[in-house]
């Protein structure tokens, strides 16, 4: 079976973004390059069951993908 593999970001926190300080007090934000913006890294995966892919990845949110 094949799934979906949404783990969180660890450059941005899963912010999305990531501060850059500019100067003393200038600071700005840029998109995440890892996750580009979107908070998750998205990983597919086959494994024979959900048990087999949440050991693999136990802090991840793990979906079966349908007629894949």
């Amino acid at each position: 079976m094949r799934y979906e593999i949404n783990l969180r970001c660890e450059t941005c926190d899963s912010l999305g973004k990531i501060e850059h300080q500019r100067s003393e007090t200038l600071f700005s934000d840029s998109v995440c390059s890892d996750c580009r913006g979107e908070k998750f890294k998205v990983y597919y995966d086959n494994y024979d069951t959900e048990e087999d892919c949440r050991a693999d990845y136990p802090d991840a949110m793990v979906r079966e993908l349908y007629n894949v």
